[in-house]
């Protein structure tokens, strides 16, 4: 069959297996001359190739062939067990490569004359949170998991607990892990033990990079030293304030990552200034909010949403979102309510879940809220999952923190709706609003914050003015730059 492909063949013992990488051992060591064609870093392998023949008699390996020329000379190598994968070896082959039904694959050039693209490396991103709530954090980790290129990077995540993310992200082929590691009696063997159990997980995923997500202090005593051990790198997304106060070891821990992503140029600095870590190996990457989808998320029509909540259609709703804790400033909101000059036509809806830790909280505000004659101006709706319909109702979106604000995403959310958005006047917030685009108050000052409520109350065109504004300075910040920074650090890191 075929005789004349015999005499095409060009047989080279001296061609090792390891010089085509890691799946080498599939491949025949009979190649050709000095590797003319398949050389070390030309791994066609990766297509799925699991072995190679240089003759017909070797048919019976598989039914497709390559066909290979080469300083006048050539050879027929067949390819088995390419399966599935067929379709993109063709995508491997240099010019005017094709497939043929009878001959199988053909190609009047060196299939190796161009270089095959580096296999992707699996990232492991792992959320630290576990204090029951699912906020901009897991949206970030998931914005990036989603839109990873997974020509180069293929995401796997990693939660302690489960929530709201894990099902969409299933929904896009995104392998979820939910961690729960064994406990052990003895504080030093639970030690060692956790990060064993995080080796042992790293080399059974087989995973190229590990990237921590929320603060350089989560995982530096574990998952850090896993890495070390895989020899893989491992990145730390801060998203949120570093703080002194951490030990002589920790600080050095903190030092040992690859790179440390802070998400605003106010909480680079503090990484820089708390850990000492080198400051080229400091990134700033600032979230980012999808801005379409965020609002094709809108479900339900404004109006209908301020009906079910008793909102008027002459009212303006104040609208802030953000768990319920205390450095979140739900209480500045309340009291600066207290002293606005017209309540008559003011709501104000408090979305977001309360921590199990902050209950307390919660029923302070509302105490709070009864006392100063509140009780029919504000509401609290609890965690929801449909946050843009609420943001899409109001007028003004109110963000309110007490303490720096490492980004303050449901700023940029707010904006890229057109809302007029008040802020805090620290940390992230000082870097997305600028004059014209929303308005900054101290927290500490609620006056400051009744006052720039009773402007944007009693002016519509105003209200309009500040929301065109916004939604231009929204797009700076989108999921695409904070993919393509984050990609940038792997690459980086890769190297």
């Amino acid at each position: 069959m075929y005789p004349e492909r015999r005499g095409d063949a060009i047989l080279d013992p001296g061609v090792r297996r390891r010089r085509l990488g890691h799946q080498a051992w599939d491949v025949p060591s009979r190649m050709f001359p000095g590797g003319q064609h398949i050389r070390k870093g030309d791994d066609l392998v990766r297509a799925g190739i699991d072995a190679v023949a240089e003759s017909p008699r070797d048919r019976w390996l598989g039914e497709l062939h390559v066909r290979v020329a080469h300083d006048g000379r050539g050879a027929h190598l067949a390819l088995h067990q390419v399966g599935h994968q067929a379709e993109h070896v063709v995508g491997f082959l240099s010019h005017g490569a094709m497939v043929d039904q009878e001959n199988g694959f053909h190609t009047g050039g060196n299939i190796h004359s161009q270089r095959m693209p580096p296999e992707p490396r699996r990232v492991l991103l792992v959320e630290q949170n576990r204090d029951g709530t699912a906020g901009g954090s897991y949206q970030s980790l998931y914005d990036i998991a989603r839109s990873l290129d997974r020509r180069r990077y293929i995401p796997q995540v990693l939660f302690h607990q489960t929530n709201r993310f894990v099902d969409r992200l299933t929904a896009l082929d995104v392998p979820v892990h939910i961690w729960s590691p064994p406990h052990r009696s003895n504080r030093v063997t639970n030690a060692l033990g956790g990060i064993l159990d995080r080796v042992a997980m790293l080399k059974r995923l087989g995973i190229d990079i590990v990237h921590l997500n929320n603060a350089p202090a989560a995982g530096a005593d574990d998952w850090l030293p896993a890495a070390r051990i895989r020899g893989i790198p491992c990145i730390t997304h801060a998203r949120v304030m570093v703080r002194p106060g951490h030990d002589a070891i920790h600080r050095w821990l903190h030092r040992r990552y690859d790179l440390v992503l802070g998400d605003s140029r106010h909480v680079a600095e503090a990484v820089v200034t708390v850990t000492g870590i080198a400051r080229d190996r400091v990134r700033v990457v600032y979230e980012g909010v999808d801005a379409d989808a965020f609002r094709q998320s809108i479900r339900c029509p404004a109006a209908t949403v301020r009906e079910r909540h008793g909102v008027r259609p002459d009212d303006v709703l104040i609208v802030m979102v953000g768990h319920l804790r205390p450095w979140k400033g739900q209480h500045v909101l309340v009291d600066a309510l207290a002293r606005v000059k017209n309540r008559e036509h003011l709501k104000a809806i408090f979305v977001g879940g309360t921590p199990t830790f902050h209950t307390d909280y919660v029923d302070q505000l509302k105490a709070t809220a009864a006392a100063t004659g509140l009780s029919e101006v504000v509401s609290f709706v609890g965690e929801r999952d449909d946050v843009a319909d609420f943001m899409n109702a109001a007028d003004v979106v109110v963000h309110a923190s007490t303490e720096p604000e490492p980004f303050g995403i449901v700023v940029v959310e707010g904006m890229a709706l057109g809302k007029a958005v008040l802020a805090s006047a620290l940390g992230g917030p000082l870097e997305i609003i600028t004059p014209g685009t929303g308005m900054l108050f101290d927290p500490a000052k609620p006056e400051e914050l009744a006052a720039a409520i009773d402007r944007v109350a009693a002016d519509a065109t105003f209200r309009a003015e500040l929301g065109r504004a916004a939604q231009a300075r929204a797009d700076v910040f989108s999921v695409r730059a904070l993919v393509s920074g984050t990609e940038a650090a792997y690459d980086s890191v890769s190297q």
